[in-house]
């Protein structure tokens, strides 16, 4: 794999998005969560912060699925999550 697979894109504003993409290193496959900004002096995205997981560590993405399928449904339900108040 010589590129970035773009998996999914979240664009937050003009100025700002966050990308889920596949890469590759040193022949090792990453997941990557990651945001991207551009501003007046910049024409293509820049990469920002994030979050990489090694491409087979099934359980950081059941782990980071199940926070955010929790979070998830606290919005749709409105209950509040453990530990969290009004």
């Amino acid at each position: 794999m010589a590129k970035e697979i773009v998996v999914a894109t979240y664009q937050k504003s003009e100025t700002e998005q966050v990308r889920v993409f596949i890469s590759e290193f040193k022949n090792n496959k990453y997941t990557h969560i990651r945001s991207f900004w551009k501003d007046d002096n910049h024409d293509e995205w820049q990469f920002g912060k994030g979050l990489t997981i090694p491409f087979d560590a099934i359980e950081a993405y059941d782990a980071l699925i199940e926070g955010l399928q929790k979070i998830k449904a606290s919005l749709e339900t409105g209950e509040l999550l453990p530990g969290e108040e009004e």
